[in-house]
C-alpha cells in the first residue's frame, strides 16, 4: 500500500479548499467569515470521519510520490470546479457533462487493452447493471446536477457540499450493509452538516435583512 486510505481522503478532503482559493484568486469570488467557519467545521467532521474505525496507522505514507499524486488529483478537482462555472457562461449543464466525459474518455484510449474486451463479453449481467448504475446515476445525473447547482450559486459555496459525501456513503452502508454507526462518525457528521448551514442558509437570512 503506497499511501493508506485515511491519509487520502484527508488529502481528498482538501479540494473545497483549494477551490475556495481558486475562486477568490480567479472567478474573484469574496471568501466571506461564513465561508471560512463553514469549510473548517466540515473539515473537521470529515477528519473524525475519516480516521473513526481505522486500523495501524491511520497516517501511513509508504511514497511521498503517492500522497503528491493524490494532492494534485485535490488541485485537479477543485480546478474542474472553477473551469466548469466559467464555462457555465457558454454552455450549459448538460453540455458541459457530455464534453467532460468526451474529452476524459479520449484521455483513457492509450491505456485500453485487449483484456478489456475479454473481461466485457464475460461479465455477468450483475456485472453490467453495477456499470450502468455508476454509469447513470452517479456520473452522468450527478455531474449534471452539479453544474445546476453552480448556475445557482457560487463555486466555493458548492465545493462546501463535496463533505458530505462520507457522512451519506455511511449512513447507507448502515442501511444496505448493516455497518455499525459510531458515536465519532455523529459528532463528525453533525459538524459537517453544521458547515453546510453556515455556508448555504447563514446567506440566506442576511439577504433577507438587507432587502429589508
Amino acid at each position: 500500500m503506497y499511501i493508506s486510505p485515511s491519509v487520502a481522503s484527508l488529502i481528498i478532503a482538501t479540494i473545497p479548499v483549494f477551490t475556495v482559493i481558486f475562486a477568490t484568486l480567479i472567478l474573484k469570488e469574496k471568501t466571506t467569515k461564513k465561508i471560512v467557519i463553514g469549510i473548517t467545521l466540515s473539515l473537521s467532521g470529515v477528519i473524525i470521519i475519516s480516521l473513526t474505525g481505522t486500523t495501524g496507522n491511520p497516517f501511513e505514507v509508504s511514497y511521498l510520490s503517492a500522497a503528491l499524486a493524490v494532492l494534485v488529483s485535490a488541485i485537479v478537482g477543485a480546478g474542474y470546479t472553477i473551469a466548469g462555472k466559467k464555462l457555465l457562461e457558454r454552455y450549459s449543464a448538460f453540455s458541459l457533462t457530455v464534453y467532460a466525459f468526451l474529452f476524459g474518455s479520449l484521455g483513457l484510449l492509450p491505456f485500453l487493452s485487449s483484456s478489456l474486451i475479454t473481461e466485457a463479453t464475460t461479465l455477468s449481467w450483475t456485472g453490467w447493471g453495477a456499470v450502468l448504475f455508476l454509469a447513470l446515476l452517479p456520473t452522468v445525473v450527478g455531474y449534471i446536477l452539479w453544474y445546476v447547482a453552480l448556475e445557482i450559486k457560487t463555486a466555493s459555496e458548492i465545493s462546501v457540499f463535496l463533505y458530505f459525501i462520507p457522512v451519506l456513503s455511511t449512513i447507507i452502508s448502515y442501511f444496505l450493509f448493516q455497518e455499525p454507526v459510531t458515536w465519532l462518525f455523529i459528532l463528525g457528521g453533525v459538524l459537517v452538516i453544521g458547515g453546510l448551514i453556515i455556508v448555504n442558509m447563514k446567506k440566506s437570512v442576511s439577504e433577507k435583512t438587507t432587502q429589508v
